[in-house]
């Protein structure tokens, strides 16, 4: 693994248990989860590539 992927996923990682969010669920309800839900996939693409 090289450092450009590991820091992509340690930056990711902090983003997902961050409190801070770019569209936060208290004010957007389920549609702030969008966010998350693309930080995970990105996360997961990252994790499954070689």
């Amino acid at each position: 693994m090289n450092k450009a992927k590991l820091l992509k996923i340690v930056v990711i990682l902090i983003y997902l248990f961050s409190p801070i969010d770019i569209l936060p669920e208290a004010i957007l309800g389920p549609m702030g989860l969008v966010d998350d839900a693309a930080a995970i996939g990105l996360l997961i693409k990252i994790l499954l590539s070689k």
